[in-house]
């Protein structure tokens, strides 16, 4: 057996190996990122917006990278190093964007003229309208569609820009507004803003392809007014509005001219009595005449003679009996004679 001196001197000597190793190492160099730090610090607040779009790019990846190795314990000395630089660089490789000059305002303004031989537009001589007539004539077809009329007139519009207000060129396509030109035209001959409402108008617009678009303008301060994309040949079209005819008023019923009421016969003539007479007898009621008919639209009315309210009725009946009495007498008479 081992004695406890040899595991002392044993446990000494483990002791005293490892110590020399430790003293033989280098000892760790602390890592310095006081560069790395200032560098970050001093483009942080750098905005992409200022520079172009190349070197910003490469300066954002030297800034991300150089935050990446700022958090890292386990960087060396060199990766720091290397971090400050690349990003140094970066930086002092931006560049500044180009300060856009502002741009001139410009101005614009529709002419509007006869169409004539001197301002058809090229593109539609090229697709065979080379003259007014003949673009009149399409122009006049088509509005046909929309509106039966044989009034037109027809204008050629141009759209004129100008930066100064002095010198005026014609527009090119970059020129014409993205949302349409609003542009107007006055109404024509003979109709006014009063009496505008009383027509109906279409506008036929012909493209540079020859092809026609049929517009319906608003009538806005007394003038026709559509938007459009583009210009060339405009024609106006115009055709009054069927007028409602005048309600005739019936005439009045002529009234029925009114039957003239009958006139009444005058009474019948008083009957003289000879009551004085010696011989008893009394004679006979003198004949009531015949009342004149009253002239009337319809069929003349009976008028039936009155008699006198005051005869005795007695009496009468007497005479009549006495006159039936003697007629038959008389009669008699003359039988026997024959």
């Amino acid at each position: 057996m081992y004695s406890s001196n040899w595991y002392q001197a044993k446990t000494q000597y483990i002791d005293n190996f490892v110590l020399t190793a430790r003293s033989n190492e280098p000892e760790p160099v602390a890592v310095d990122k006081t560069a790395l730090q200032k560098a970050i610090d001093a483009n942080t607040c750098k905005v992409e917006t200022d520079y172009t779009a190349e070197t910003w790019a490469d300066f954002a990846k030297a800034l991300a990278d150089a935050n990446a190795v700022l958090a890292d314990e386990n960087a060396t000395q060199t990766q720091v190093d290397a971090a400050a630089k690349a990003l140094t660089d970066a930086a002092a490789a931006l560049k500044v964007k180009p300060t856009e000059e502002p741009k001139p305002t410009v101005e614009t303004k529709v002419v509007t003229d006869d169409l004539s031989d001197n301002n058809i537009p090229d593109s539609l001589k090229n697709v065979g309208y080379d003259t007014p007539e003949k673009i009149t004539e399409k122009l006049k077809l088509e509005s046909s569609k929309k509106l039966s009329s044989d009034n037109i007139v027809v204008y050629e519009v141009r759209l004129q820009v100008s930066t100064d207000g002095i010198n005026w060129v014609d527009a090119t396509a970059e020129d014409f507004p993205k949302n349409g030109l609003e542009i107007s035209f006055t109404l024509p001959n003979g109709i006014t803003a009063e009496t505008a409402a009383q027509y109906d108008f279409v506008v036929s617009h012909m493209k540079d392809s020859g092809e026609v678009e049929l517009l319906t303008p608003a009538l806005k301060d007394g003038k026709l007014v559509v938007t459009v994309s583009s210009l060339s040949p405009f024609g106006i079209s115009w055709k009054l509005k069927e007028q409602p005819k005048p309600s005739e008023e019936p005439k009045p019923t002529q009234a029925p001219t009114a039957t003239p009421a009958p006139t009444a016969a005058p009474a019948a003539s008083d009957a003289s009595s000879n009551s004085g007479n010696s011989s008893g007898t009394t004679s006979a009621p003198a004949s009531t005449a015949a009342p004149k008919a009253t002239a009337a639209p319809t069929a003349p009315a009976a008028v039936i003679p009155q008699t006198a309210d005051s005869f005795p009725l007695v009496l009468l009946a007497i005479l009549a009996l006495c006159s039936a009495a003697a007629l038959t007498g008389l009669v008699i008479c003359r039988k026997k004679e024959h």
